[in-house]
């Protein structure tokens, strides 16, 4: 028997099950606070999107919306106000459950949220990732922007940022 895989937005009830996930993968040196993320799933659940496989929770990939393209840390321990238009969905996590990693969850979420800030106008998403994973953000259709402002747990971080002027294209269609 097949699970069916769906991407919905994060609820106040997975908290539980996305901080297990968050800290899995993060640890505490550089994984957001449980508080920080339950105010990021009463404040900004339209960028809080999460996988499931059946009833089950893969992974999720969440964010918040900036003026310009730029991740800094102050995201990691506090959510901004989300009523900007125009913005950047700044991700400020993506993580996929170990039990689920290496079947593309990551990938189909990063869709998913193109998929989003293209239906909604968005300018583009910018993240930050440690410098091995430089070549996984560009498979998906980041470019390298160099060393972020980000120094979260006193750690070097690469600015990748996916733009989505002209990209109606990806948009998936139901």
């Amino acid at each position: 028997m097949s699970l069916t895989m769906s991407i919905r937005q994060g609820k106040p009830e997975d908290l539980e099950i996305l901080f297990s996930i968050e800290y899995e993968n993060f640890g505490p040196e550089i994984g957001m606070p449980k508080s920080v993320m339950a105010a990021y799933l009463a404040k900004a659940s339209e960028t809080f999107l999460v996988v499931e496989f059946g009833t089950v929770i893969a992974g999720y990939i969440m964010g918040t919306m900036a003026l310009q393209a730029n991740l800094i840390d102050e995201y990691f321990f506090s959510v901004p106000s989300q009523s900007i238009s125009e913005a950047y969905v700044a991700v400020t996590g993506l993580s996929v459950s170990e039990a689920f990693q290496g079947q593309g969850i990551g990938t189909m979420l990063l869709a998913a949220m193109k998929d989003l800030v293209v239906s909604k106008g968005h300018k583009g998403i910018v993240l930050t990732c440690e410098e091995g994973l430089v070549p996984y953000y560009e498979m998906n259709g980041f470019e390298d922007y160099g060393l972020s402002e980000s120094k979260l747990g006193n750690q070097e971080w690469i600015k990748m940022v996916w733009l989505a002027q002209d990209r109606a294209d990806i948009v998936t269609k139901p």
